[in-house]
């Protein structure tokens, strides 16, 4: 009986040492705004997803994409990318995105847009190997679309995205590939 007990404590002990004890608090919008050195009212939404943080914020007429990772027991900024407003069409994309790992191919993308359409509903985004409904965001109202996609290099990278109106109907689309002479 000794023995069982001892073999439990020891399992127990062995368990409770292989735990972390580095717990990863979520970005408040005032760190967010702090490590992008804009106000808070800028900020859009937030995102978490794994070891890292994407805020969208608005800033000098440009919708913007903020990117944190978190290491060393910390979030650290780790760049923004901006898109300028075209309010001529109404359904844009752009991409931004950054390494999955160090010295990897594959990249954490975010494709996103904007809406210059109120009856726009919902937008969809196909890629060879997946199908998306993009998150809507803004701040007054859904302006702007976004969606993660994970795990993919460039030359992988393309994308249907295609809005819908209230009764299902496709009322504009683009397609997204990027220039493969280019990097993202």
């Amino acid at each position: 009986m000794m023995k069982w007990i001892g073999v439990i404590l020891a399992t127990f002990f062995i368990l409770a040492g292989c735990q972390s004890d580095e717990s990863q608090e979520p970005m408040s919008e005032a760190d967010v705004a702090e490590g992008l050195e804009i106000s808070e009212d800028s900020i859009m939404h937030t995102e978490e997803k794994d070891q890292f943080t994407v805020a969208f914020y608005e800033e000098e007429e440009t919708f913007r994409v903020g990117h944190f990772a978190y290491e060393d027991s910390e979030w650290n900024a780790k760049g923004s990318s901006g898109f300028d407003y075209n309010k001529k069409r109404p359904l844009t994309s752009g991409i931004t995105g950054w390494p999955t790992e160090e010295d990897s191919d594959e990249m954490q993308y975010v494709l996103l847009g904007e809406m210059n359409d109120e009856t726009i509903d919902h937008i969809e985004v196909r890629t060879p190997d997946e199908n998306f409904d993009a998150e809507m965001i803004g701040q007054e109202s859904d302006d702007y679309w976004f969606v993660f996609l994970d795990g993919m290099t460039q030359e992988e990278l393309i994308a249907s995205v295609t809005a819908f109106d209230e009764e299902g109907a496709a009322i504009h689309s683009d397609i997204f590939q990027p220039n493969p002479d280019e990097e993202l």
